[in-house]
C-alpha cells in the first residue's frame, strides 16, 4: 500500500495499525535472481531469447540480455518483463527479447544470457547457445544451345535455402554471348556464328550474405549457309564476257563449292558448261543492261542468291550509203558498186552486203555479187526503179539504204496484128474493139492523144471508131453485103512514128427471121415464113401469124372451137350464149387468162351484178338487226339472193361486209361484193353517285359496243343543281373518247366546311359526234351528303394457277391452286375500313389479310360456300355475302369450240368471270353490264335487263347451281343444308330467275328489272319470291311494283317501258319488276346497294269447284321446265297461242 494514501483515509488508528503491520512484514532487499532459458523461434535472422528474473525486493531494476559469437557478449537487448510487478516484489517473471535482421545473420551460432541490476545489486544469468537456420546457397548450371541462327537460351537462376532471398546478380557476364532478361530469369544468346563454351558468374543475395556460382553454356556448332559473291561485269554488243562465280563460307575458308544458275539472263544467252566459269554472250543487237542469279552450296545448304549484273555497251552498225543519181538508157545495162562505211571504233570491219528482199528493183534485174552488181532494166520499161541493200561487220548489220536508178525513154513504134473477119446482121450493132490488137510499150491507148485512130477506104455510113480504137456501125435496112475498111493508128509526137494499118472485112447479113427471104422490116408476119405475105383483114399483119384473121375480137382458135367462121367479122358481136356479153367480150375475158379456146361463149359465165350502198345504222340494243338492202340481178336469170357474211344481228361497230350472189347456171357465177356498216353504239350516261365532301369522283359514261371510228365527242351539261361552285369544280364540258367503249367525268367534290345538308347536281349529255348516238339514259345525279353513309363492298375471286393463267369469277377449281377472295369495298365518306370475314364458312380453312381472303381448295373440297364479310367505316356497318363455288374439275375447253356462238373462241376466253357477273367468258356471249342471259343458248335474245346505271349478276343460287344463265329451277333454291325448299302454296311457272342489281344508292335507290318468261303469264297468276329461307308474293306498296308486256319479234320492252301495264297481265310473256335496295322485295332486306332476288311468277294449285277454277273445267296436267304443277284448259290455250305467235314472229338469225 502507498504510505501516501495512509494519512487521507484511514483515521490515526487505522493509519497506526497499517504501519505496525508494514514495518513488520517487510523484506529485505537483495540482488535480482535471472535464469536464461533456450531461445525459441529461431530463423535465418531472427529469434527470440527467453528468461525469468526476480528482482528480490530491489527497486530501480534493469534487465537486458546479451549476445554474442563465440562467448562475445558484445550485442544487448533490453528484456521485455512486467515492471509493475517488480518493485519490492518476491515473484519471479518471465522476460523476452526479439532479434531479428541484421542483427543475426544466417548459418551462425551465438551465445546469450539475460543480465539484472538494481539498488540491491546485480546478476548475469546462465548462457545457452542458439543457431540460425543456414544460408542460402547459388546453384551452379549448364546449358546447351545451338549457333546460328540466333537460338536464345532461357535460364533461371536458382539456389538452395531460397527462404529470404533478396536477389541475385550476375557478377561477370558471358565472353561470347549476351544476356538478356531479368534476374532470375535471363535469356543467353550466343554472338553470330560462335560455337564452343561460354560461361557467366552470379550471386543469391541474403541479409547479410551472398553465396556465388556459374553457368557453363555450351553452344554447338551448326553449319552455316555459304555467301554466293555478287560481280558487275560489262561486255561490247554482239561480243561475249567469262564470268567466274565465287563463294564464301564462314565455316571454312576452304570450302568446295558447287553452283547453280537459277535465274537466266533476259537478253543473252549463258553458257554454263564449265561452271563457275560461265560465259555471257547477249542477244544479237542488244546494248543495256542484263543480269542472273545463281546460288552456292557447301555440300549441306544453298546460299542466298547472288546476281551478277552485266552491261552490255552499244556498238554502232555500219552506214550503209544510199546513190540517188544512177541514171541507164532503156534497154540498156548499169554496173552499180555498193558502198559502206565504219563509224564507231568498236565495231569489226566490213564483212559484208545484201540486197534487201522485196525492195526491188521493180521494174529491172540484178545480177552479179555485191558489192559489184550490174542493173538491167525490163525489156521497154522507163521510168524511175531502184532496191535497198544493207552492209554487214561481223554480227552488226546497217539500216537499209536506198539505190535509185533512172532508166531514160527510147520510141518504140505500136504494133497493129490483123483483125478477123466480122458479121453482122442489119439494123444490129457492130461493136469491134481495135485496141485489143494493139501494142505499144511506150504509150498507153486511154484516148489522151498519144495514140490516134483513124479510118480509110470506103468507110460505111455511120460506121466510126473511138479515141481508143473502139470500132462501132449499125448498119441500116437494104445494107446487106460485104465490105472492106482500112483500120489506121499511130503514137503520137514522137520522132519516127510511123502509121500502122490493117484491112477489116465486114460481112453484113439480111435481117430475116423466118428466113422467107423477106426482110423483117418488110414482112408482115417476121416471125412466120410466108413468102406470099396474105393480109385477109388488111392490118398489116399477115394471115400466118394473124390470130383473128377477120379483126372481129374473136380469136381464130376460139372461132373453130365454138363453131364461128374466121373470116366472117359479124359473128363478134353475136352473144352466142345469151349471157350479157358479146362473144367479143367473152373472148377478151378468156383472153386475159390465157384461154385460147374460150369456151366461155357458149356456156353462161358472167356473174350477177350486186347493187349495195354503205350504211350507217343506230343500234336498237346489244344487237340490231340490220337491212343491207344489198340486191343482185343477173343478166340472164334476173334477180338473184344476195348472202352477207357476217350474217347479223351485228354489234355496234364498222363491219366490211363481204356481200356474194349466184347465178343459176350449172357452175354457178359467183359475184362478191364489200359493203360496209356502220352501227353507230348507243351512249349512256345514267344512275346515281352518293358522295361526302373533299372527295374526287368519276363519272362514268359507256357505249355500248364499238364506235365504228374514233374519236367520240360528248357535250355534256351541268343540270338540275342545288349545289354551286363552291360545292364541285364541274361545269359544261365536252368528253373525248379515243378508244375503247367507256370514258370518264372527273368532278371534285369540295369541303367547303359549311353544314348544308344534301346537295344535288346532275350531268346532262347534250351533243354527240356523228360515230354514236344518245340512247334514251343521259343524266348522272349526283348527291353530295353530309351524314356518314355505309360503305359498299363487292366481291372479286382470283385463282392463280401457277404463273401462267389467273382465273377470275365466283366458280374456282379443286386443283388450280390458291384462291385470293378481295373484297371491293368503297366508301362515299373516304373513311377508313376494317375487315371481318368471321362470316366467311369455317369449311375453307382461309387466311385473313385486310380486305383478302385466302383458302386452298384442296382444303375445302369440292362445294357451295358462303363468303361474308363485315366492312365497318367506325359509324357503320355492311355486310356482305357471296357463294363460292368448289369444282372438282376444270371444264375443258376444246380447241376451236364456241360455247357461247360470240364469235370467239372458248379457249381464247377462259374460265374467268371478266364482267364479274357470274358468268365464265366463255359461257358468257354479253358483255353488257346491264344485260344477263337467262341461258347461254339464248346467246344475245330473251335476256335480262336492268336500268341503266345498275348492273346484273347471277344470284347465289344460280352460280351454284351451275346452268349458264340466271334462269333455274325450283330445286335449284336451297336451305343452308342445301336441301331443296318448295313452295307449299303456289305451283312455279316456267322457271326461277336468280338475279342480283348492283350500283343502287341512296340517289337511285330502286331499278327496273325485265326478266323474259318462257312460258306466257296465266291467267290468275303472282309473282313468287325466295327470302329469308321462305316463299312469298311480291309486296306492291307504290314504290316497288311489277308490270307486264308482251315482247316484239321476240324481245322484250326496255325497262320502263310504257309498254308495261301493272301487274301481270295474261299471255304476257315479259315482266318488269321495280325493285327498292333494302326495300320488302329485296331478299337481303338491307339497303347495301344490292337486290337479291330470287323468284318468278307461280299460280295456286287448282281445286275443283274453288273460287280459282270454274266447275266446267276438267284438271288437265302439265309440266313446265325443271317444275311441275297443275294449269286450266283456258291456260293451255294461251299457251298455244302464244308458242304460234313466237314461232311466227322469231327473227331468224
Amino acid at each position: 500500500m502507498p504510505p501516501d494514501c495512509i494519512g487521507g483515509l484511514l483515521d490515526s488508528s487505522l493509519i497506526a495499525l497499517v504501519r505496525a503491520w508494514r514495518d513488520a512484514t517487510a523484506l529485505l532487499e537483495a540482488a535480482p535472481t535471472v535464469t536464461t532459458l533456450p531461445a525459441t523461434g529461431v530463423g535465418k535472422n531472427s529469434a527470440t531469447l527467453n528468461g525469468t528474473l526476480n528482482t528480490n525486493g530491489g527497486n530501480n531494476a534493469i534487465y537486458e540480455f546479451a549476445y554474442g559469437e563465440n562467448l562475445a557478449f558484445d550485442n544487448t537487448i533490453a528484456a521485455n518483463f512486467d515492471a509493475a510487478n517488480t518493485g519490492g516484489g518476491l515473484e519471479s517473471q518471465s522476460a523476452n527479447a526479439n532479434l531479428a535482421s541484421p542483427t543475426l545473420k544466417c548459418g551462425t551460432t551465438y551465445q546469450f544470457r539475460l543480465d539484472g541490476m538494481s539498488s540491491a545489486g546485480s546478476a548475469e544469468g546462465n548462457a545457452p547457445e542458439f543457431t540460425t537456420d543456414s544460408c542460402p546457397v547459388a546453384t551452379p548450371q549448364s546449358v546447351s544451345l545451338n549457333e546460328d541462327p540466333q537460338d536464345s537460351a532461357p535460364i533461371t537462376l536458382t539456389a538452395q535455402n531460397s527462404d529470404g532471398v533478396t536477389g541475385f546478380v550476375v557478377t561477370s557476364g558471358p565472353a561470347n554471348g549476351v544476356l538478356s532478361g531479368t534476374p532470375p530469369n535471363l535469356f543467353y544468346t550466343p554472338n553470330l556464328n560462335f560455337n564452343g563454351d561460354d560461361q557467366f558468374a552470379f550471386e543469391a543475395n541474403d541479409i547479410g550474405s551472398s553465396s556465388p556460382a556459374s553457368v557453363s553454356i555450351t553452344v554447338n556448332p551448326v553449319n552455316d549457309a555459304p555467301v554466293a559473291s555478287a560481280q558487275d561485269v560489262s561486255v561490247l554488243e554482239n561480243s561475249s564476257v567469262n564470268v567466274v562465280l565465287a563463294g564464301q563460307d564462314i565455316d571454312d575458308v576452304n570450302q568446295v563449292f558447287s553452283f547453280s544458275v537459277i535465274r537466266q539472263p533476259a537478253n543473252g544467252m549463258l553458257d554454263v558448261s564449265a561452271i563457275p566459269a560461265v560465259v555471257y554472250t547477249p542477244n544479237p543487237g542488244f546494248a543495256g543492261g542484263d543480269s542472273f542469279d545463281f546460288i552456292v552450296n557447301d555440300g549441306i545448304v544453298d546460299s542466298d542468291s547472288a546476281t551478277v549484273m552485266i552491261d552490255v555497251t552499244d556498238v554502232a552498225p555500219p552506214l550503209a550509203q544510199a546513190q540517188e543519181a544512177l541514171t541507164v538508157a532503156e534497154d540498156n545495162q548499169l554496173p552499180i558498186v555498193l558502198t559502206a562505211q565504219l563509224v564507231d571504233p568498236n565495231t569489226p570491219p566490213i564483212s559484208g552486203f545484201s540486197i534487201v528482199e522485196n525492195s526491188g528493183p521493180a521494174n529491172g534485174t540484178l545480177v552479179g555479187t555485191p558489192p559489184n552488181v550490174t542493173y538491167t532494166p525490163d525489156a521497154d520499161f522507163f521510168g524511175t526503179d531502184g532496191f535497198q541493200f544493207t552492209a554487214s561487220a561481223g554480227l552488226f548489220n546497217s539500216n537499209p539504204a536506198q539505190i535509185t536508178v533512172e532508166v531514160t525513154a527510147v520510141n518504140d513504134q505500136p504494133v497493129l496484128t490483123g483483125f478477123a473477119d466480122q458479121q453482122v446482121t442489119e439494123l444490129s450493132l457492130l461493136s469491134v474493139d481495135a485496141g485489143s490488137n494493139l501494142d505499144d510499150v511506150d504509150d498507153a491507148n486511154d484516148g489522151s492523144g498519144a495514140i490516134t485512130w483513124s479510118l480509110a477506104g470506103s468507110i460505111p455510113a455511120g460506121m466510126e471508131v473511138s479515141s481508143v480504137g473502139l470500132v462501132n456501125w449499125t448498119p441500116g435496112e437494104n445494107t446487106a453485103g460485104q465490105y472492106s475498111v482500112t483500120l489506121q493508128v499511130q503514137d503520137g509526137g514522137e520522132d519516127g512514128s510511123l502509121l500502122q494499118s490493117q484491112l477489116l472485112n465486114i460481112t453484113v447479113e439480111l435481117l430475116d427471121t423466118d428466113a422467107d427471104l423477106v426482110a423483117d422490116y418488110d414482112d408482115n408476119c417476121p416471125n412466120d415464113a410466108n413468102a406470099d405475105q396474105e393480109d385477109f383483114d388488111l392490118d398489116e399483119l399477115g394471115d400466118t401469124c394473124d390470130p383473128d384473121d377477120d379483126n372481129d375480137g374473136v380469136g381464130d382458135i376460139a372461132e373453130v372451137a365454138n363453131g364461128l367462121d374466121p373470116r366472117d367479122a359479124s359473128d363478134g358481136a353475136l352473144d352466142s350464149d345469151g349471157d350479157g356479153l358479146t362473144n367479143a367480150e367473152e373472148f377478151a375475158l378468156c383472153d386475159m387468162d390465157g384461154d385460147t379456146s374460150c369456151g366461155a361463149i357458149l356456156v353462161d359465165t358472167v356473174a350477177p351484178e350486186i347493187t349495195a350502198s354503205d350504211l350507217t345504222v343506230v343500234a336498237t340494243g346489244y344487237v340490231t338487226d340490220v337491212d343491207l338492202g344489198a340486191a343482185a340481178n343477173d343478166f340472164k336469170d334476173g334477180p338473184v339472193a344476195v348472202t352477207p357474211d357476217p350474217t347479223g344481228p351485228y354489234r355496234p361497230g364498222r363491219y366490211l361486209i363481204e356481200l356474194s350472189a349466184a347465178d343459176l347456171a350449172t357452175v354457178p357465177n359467183i359475184a362478191t361484193e364489200t359493203q360496209q356498216l356502220d352501227v353507230l353504239p348507243l351512249v349512256t350516261l345514267a344512275g346515281a353517285t352518293v358522295t361526302g365532301e373533299g372527295r374526287v369522283i368519276s363519272i362514268p359514261v359507256t357505249l355500248n359496243g364499238d364506235a365504228p371510228v374514233y374519236p367520240v365527242t360528248l357535250d355534256y351539261a351541268v343540270t338540275a343543281t342545288t349545289a354551286d361552285a363552291a360545292d364541285h369544280d364541274l361545269a359544261d364540258g365536252t368528253l373525248v373518247i379515243n378508244s375503247g367503249r367507256s370514258g370518264l367525268i372527273s368532278v371534285t367534290v369540295n369541303d367547303d366546311g359549311v353544314a348544308e345538308g344534301t346537295e344535288t347536281f346532275s350531268v346532262t349529255l347534250t351533243r354527240n359526234s356523228d360515230n354514236v348516238a344518245l340512247s334514251s339514259a343521259v343524266t348522272h345525279s349526283v348527291a353530295i351528303v353530309e351524314q356518314n353513309i355505309a360503305p359498299a363492298v363487292s366481291f372479286v375471286a382470283m385463282q392463280l394457277e401457277g404463273w401462267f393463267e389467273i382465273i377470275f369469277g365466283k366458280v374456282v377449281y379443286l386443283d388450280k391452286g390458291p384462291v385470293i377472295i378481295s373484297a371491293i369495298a368503297t366508301d362515299p365518306n373516304g373513311d377508313e375500313l376494317t375487315f371481318d370475314w368471321t362470316a366467311t364458312a369455317s369449311e375453307l380453312g382461309g387466311v385473313v389479310s385486310g380486305s383478302q381472303y385466302t383458302f386452298d381448295p384442296e382444303i375445302s373440297g369440292p362445294g357451295n360456300f358462303v363468303v361474308g364479310v363485315t366492312v365497318d367505316d367506325g359509324l357503320a356497318r355492311t355486310v356482305a355475302s357471296a357463294v363460292i363455288v368448289v369444282a372438282a374439275t376444270r371444264p375443258e375447253l376444246v380447241e376451236g369450240a364456241d360455247t357461247d356462238g360470240d364469235g370467239i373462241e372458248d379457249r381464247d376466253e377462259g374460265l374467268g368471270d371478266s364482267d364479274g357477273d357470274g358468268l365464265p367468258d366463255f359461257l358468257d356471249p354479253v358483255d353488257d353490264p346491264t344485260l344477263l342471259n337467262g341461258r347461254t343458248s339464248d346467246r344475245y335474245s330473251r335476256l335480262l335487263r336492268t336500268s341503266p346505271g345498275t348492273t346484273l349478276a347471277l344470284g347465289d343460287f344460280a352460280i351454284a347451281a351451275q346452268v349458264g344463265g340466271a334462269r333455274i329451277s325450283t330445286v335449284d333454291v336451297t336451305d343452308a343444308a342445301g336441301q331443296p325448299v318448295p313452295d307449299d302454296e303456289f305451283t312455279m311457272i316456267g322457271s326461277v330467275h336468280d338475279f342480283e342489281v348492283r350500283g343502287l344508292s341512296l340517289a337511285q335507290p330502286a331499278a327496273s328489272v325485265v326478266l323474259p318468261q318462257t312460258i306466257a303469264v296465266p291467267i290468275d297468276a303472282s309473282y313468287r319470291k325466295f327470302s329469308g329461307g321462305v316463299w312469298s308474293t311480291f309486296v306492291e306498296n307504290g314504290t316497288d311494283t311489277i308490270g307486264s308486256a308482251r315482247s316484239v319479234d321476240g324481245e322484250c320492252p326496255a325497262p320502263g317501258d310504257s309498254a308495261y301495264q301493272p301487274g301481270l297481265q295474261i299471255f304476257t310473256d315479259c315482266v318488269q319488276l321495280v325493285l327498292t335496295d333494302g326495300g320488302p322485295n329485296d331478299a337481303d332486306g338491307v339497303a347495301d346497294g344490292v337486290i337479291r332476288d330470287p323468284g318468278g311468277v307461280a299460280v295456286r294449285p287448282t281445286v275443283p269447284g274453288s273460287v280459282n277454277t270454274p266447275q266446267q273445267a276438267n284438271p288437265p296436267p302439265t309440266s313446265g321446265p325443271r317444275g311441275s304443277g297443275t294449269l286450266g284448259l283456258l291456260f293451255l290455250s294461251a299457251l298455244l297461242l302464244l308458242l304460234l305467235a313466237r314461232v311466227a314472229g322469231r327473227v331468224q338469225r
